[in-house]
C-alpha cells in the first residue's frame, strides 16, 4: 500500500510541475527555450522603447515609422498614376509624392503586477521645435489559448486603454483627452526574457473593400 501512495504521490508532484513549468517553456519564437522566470515576472516592470518600426499602408499610401531610441523618422508616401499625352500616343505614367520628418524624444511603458499598464511618449520636431506629449493609460493582461488559429496560452499581450491624453506644443497651450470605452490592441510576444521583450503585429483587413496592412515591431529594454 505504501509503494502505490509512494507512486500517486510521485505523480501528483510531477503533474504539479508540469502546470507550474508550463509557462516557463518557449512559447515565441525569439523565446529562450525555457525560462525558471514566469511569463508574468519577465512582463512586469518599467520599460523603455530601444527599436520601433511600423509600415501601415492602403490603396496608394504608406506611412512608414523608425525609431531608434532617439531619433524617429517618418515617411509618407504616396503613388499615383496620370496619363500623359505625348507624341504619338497617350500612355500611363506613374508619380510619387514622399514627405519626410524627424524628431527627437523617447518612449517608455510600464506594465504593473496587479495589471495597470501605463505609456508615456514625447518628441520634439526637429525643424519647427514644437513638442508633443502622449500618455496612455489602462489595463494589459496575458490572452488565452486559440487552437483554431495556432495561438498558445500567454503568447499574446493585450492591452486596453481607459484614458488617453495628447498634449502638444503649439504655442497655444491645450489638452486633448479621451476616456470612455476600452480600446484594445493585442500583441504577438514574440520575445520574452528578462532584459528584452520584442511585441509584434501583422495584419492585413478589408474595410469597406478597401485593404489595410499593418507591421509593427516594438523591442522593450529596462530603463
Amino acid at each position: 500500500m505504501k509503494k502505490y501512495t509512494k507512486i500517486l504521490s510521485c505523480a501528483l508532484i510531477f503533474v504539479l510541475l508540469s502546470i507550474t513549468l508550463s509557462s516557463c517553456f518557449k512559447k515565441g519564437d525569439g523565446d529562450p527555450f525555457i525560462s525558471l522566470v514566469s511569463r508574468k515576472t519577465r512582463v512586469v516592470g518599467n520599460w523603455k522603447i530601444s527599436t520601433f518600426t511600423s509600415t501601415f499602408s492602403y490603396t496608394n499610401q504608406k506611412h512608414e515609422t523608425t525609431y531608434d531610441g532617439i531619433t524617429k523618422k517618418t515617411v509618407y508616401t504616396v503613388t499615383d498614376s496620370i496619363i500623359v499625352v505625348p507624341t504619338p500616343t497617350p500612355h500611363d505614367s506613374t508619380i510619387t509624392y514622399t514627405k519626410t520628418k524627424t524628431y527627437t524624444g523617447s518612449i517608455i511603458t510600464d506594465f504593473d503586477k496587479n495589471g495597470d499598464y501605463y505609456y508615456r511618449e514625447e518628441f520634439k520636431d526637429d525643424t519647427t521645435g514644437l513638442a508633443v506629449v502622449i500618455e496612455v493609460n489602462g489595463y494589459w493582461y496575458f490572452t488565452g489559448a486559440n487552437t483554431q488559429n495556432g495561438i498558445k496560452n500567454k503568447e499574446q499581450l493585450a492591452i486596453q486603454a481607459t484614458n488617453y491624453v495628447v498634449n502638444p506644443n503649439i504655442g497655444i497651450s491645450y489638452t486633448t483627452i479621451h476616456s470612455g470605452e476600452q480600446t484594445l490592441d493585442v500583441y504577438e510576444i514574440y520575445e520574452l526574457k528578462n532584459k528584452e521583450i520584442i511585441l509584434k503585429v501583422d495584419k492585413t483587413e478589408t474595410i469597406n473593400f478597401i485593404k489595410y496592412t499593418t507591421s509593427i515591431s516594438y523591442t522593450l529594454v529596462p530603463r
